[in-house]
């Protein structure tokens, strides 16, 4: 397959299939933590997957890729292994605390 380039990677923490915080973590190649609001453009596709397919585990991370205008998964991981970079822990703990 061809290679193609990734312009941004984001990491979100979901928890009870709710998405808690997000933060970039790459741009344009370069390691870069930016804590991402409601309006950054992730946050949707991000979103429909979790509405489409449902959550994989009652807490994970989902960090997502651009290519061109384009969002896909990276990857999904275990949350207690995963960086929290510019992520809310205070929001992290929170929806933790508040779940169940």
């Amino acid at each position: 397959s061809d290679a193609f380039t990734i312009t941004e990677e984001v990491r979100y923490y979901i928890v009870g299939g709710q998405v808690i915080t997000g933060s970039i973590y790459k741009q344009k190649g370069e390691g870069i933590h930016i804590a991402v609001d409601s309006s950054h453009s992730s946050l949707e596709f991000v979103k429909n997957i979790l509405v489409s397919n449902g959550p994989i585990d009652d807490v994970f991370v989902m960090d997502v890729g651009k290519v061109g205008d384009e969002w896909f998964i990276i990857e999904l991981n275990n949350a207690n292994s995963s960086g929290l970079y510019e992520c809310n822990t205070d929001a992290i703990v929170n929806a933790l605390v508040n779940f169940h």
